[in-house]
């Protein structure tokens, strides 16, 4: 596993050579499981002689006291344009399974590493807080310093309802690709409360560990003032409230917003496919393919054990992290494009909610699904409808294709699945699609548009419900393996869909 260590630099000239040697302390060899370390320094436009220190420093190998090596890069800005997008710019050129922000002084120390890398080693927290107020001896400095820094750490506890004890420490770790995927803008001190802000949105797993601090004095170059003070109220309250957005546009952003609404978008059409089916209740394996952060695995949890899989580990994690204290489910890291473990048993119910859009060769990929079914077994797949709706937003998500209802029958049908019924939900969103994708070109819908549609839920379900008759942003089939021998399957309730698999749309083939 490799560390990135992020330090970004600004007029630290006096302190430079003592902060290497200093960081060359730092236990790595109690940080079980890194392997590599990656230092990534940015001077941010410093004045004095910083950039000649570093500039003398980092052309020598550098290695730790234990004697592991790390690869230094030095990043340079042309004008100091604040701690914000030194940082940014820092998790930017990060390569590491975790990065570590270390400001480039002797206030924070590096033989806390261990500590804070430990929790997110056991996969059991995303980020790792060093708190200054936890425990440790501590120097005694200002009194108003310490009360500003409590009140912000207060406010901001209120709005985003954690309890933290030192939002505004700035020994922070974090998964890299988590850390990647934020999407942070500011430029300057308020990088504290917005990446604060952002984790939590992320609904990251937090965790707080105590370490030790030596603050520096005004007199010993410490450069935070009121001013940053009445800066970070206002970070708190802007990132708080209005802009809530944490990731970048792409996967992680669209599961985040999904979240918190699949339970009105998806789950009553996929109980609604579940109950049109027949399957052993109570005695039931399901498998859930990209089950992403576990949006539905609840759901399904209810009706039977279930393998809940996803391509990605740190999902796959996430998901243990959240159903760690449920019997019934397992999980397991699986490219859904490859044939199955061998180990797995046969299947009763498989669900796959968005997820097939984004294989590239999806017919091939039904295939491999339906070897996992067993005889009586029935695959649940919804996807996005309307190919003339495929937009920005798509190709941030990573989808090849949009379907629609013939389209997916057909395929299924290929793949030797006998379609049963299908569906479609989720008719107000074409409207947002439209707008936002196809009209405006964006790369994310709004998550404060979800909030509203979830908001006014009750009042246009009526409506929604009507519309499904005939329409929906997404579109369900549920198909059961057909057999290969014997005479021709029957479709049961298929809705006027003929099928003639060598005749299936170009569309199909897109």
């Amino acid at each position: 596993m490799k560390l990135s260590l992020l330090i970004p630099v600004f007029n630290e000239a006096p302190f430079l050579r003592a902060f290497w040697r200093n960081l060359q302390s730092a236990p790595i060899d109690y940080c079980e499981g890194i392997t590599t370390v990656e230092i990534i320094l940015v001077d941010d436009g410093s004045t004095d002689r910083t950039r000649e220190i570093l500039g003398e420093l980092t052309s020598q190998d550098f290695a730790f006291n234990c004697g592991m090596q790390a690869e230094v890069v030095l990043l340079e800005q042309g004008m100091n344009q604040g701690k914000g997008r030194a940082v940014q710019r820092a998790i930017s050129a990060s390569t590491g399974d975790i990065i570590l922000v270390q400001d480039a002084d002797l206030e924070y120390v590096p033989s806390d590493y261990p500590k804070l890398l430990q929790p997110i080693m056991e996969k059991k927290a995303d980020a790792v807080f060093g708190s200054r107020f936890a425990g440790y001896p501590r120097r005694v400095l200002y009194f108003w310093h310490s009360l500003v820094n409590q009140l912000l750490t207060s406010l901001s506890n209120i709005i985003l309802d954690v309890n933290l004890t030192d939002m505004e420490t700035c020994y922070k770790a974090m998964r890299g690709d988590l850390a990647r995927s934020l999407r942070l803008t500011s430029p300057r001190f308020g990088i504290e409360p917005e990446i604060t802000s952002r984790l939590v949105r992320a609904k990251a797993r937090l965790y707080e560990v105590p370490i030790q601090y030596h603050g520096r004095t005004y007199a010993e170059g410490k450069k935070i003032g009121v001013n940053d003070g009445i800066a970070a109220l206002w970070h708190i309250l802007y990132y708080g409230l209005f802009d809530r957005e944490p990731f970048r546009s792409g996967l992680d952003q669209s599961l985040n917003s999904l979240d918190s609404v699949v339970k009105y978008l998806y789950e009553p059409v996929l109980r609604k496919a579940l109950r049109s089916i027949s399957y052993p209740k109570g005695d039931c394996k399901i498998l859930e393919i990209g089950a992403g952060i576990g949006s539905l695995t609840g759901m399904l949890v209810s009706e039977g054990d279930v393998v809940a899989c996803d391509i990605n580990p740190d999902y796959v994690d996430r998901l243990r992290a959240r159903f760690r204290n449920r019997d019934n489910v397992e999980f397991a890291e699986w490219d859904a494009t490859q044939p199955p473990p061998g180990h797995w048993p046969k299947f009763d119910v498989i669900v796959a909610v968005n997820v097939l859009e984004h294989i590239e060769d999806d017919q091939k990929t039904l295939e491999h699904w339906r070897s996992l079914l067993s005889d009586d077994g029935s695959l649940i797949v919804l996807v996005p409808n309307y190919p003339s709706l495929f937009s920005p937003i798509d190709e941030a998500v990573g989808h090849y294709r949009r379907y629609t209802k013939q389209i997916l029958h057909n395929k299924m049908a290929d793949a030797k699945l006998a379609p049963v019924r299908s569906y479609f939900c989720n008719a107000v969103g074409i409207l947002g699609w439209l707008v936002n994708g196809v009209w405006f070109k964006r790369s994310h819908l709004p998550s404060g548009q979800l909030w509203i549609y979830a908001m006014l839920k009750f009042a246009i379900a009526p409506i929604e419900a009507f519309l499904h008759i005939f329409t929906g942003l997404s579109v369900i089939w549920v198909a059961r393996r057909s057999a290969v021998k014997g005479s021709p399957e029957v479709l049961i309730n298929s809705p006027h869909l003929p099928y003639a698999p060598t005749q299936a749309l170009s569309q199909s083939r897109e």
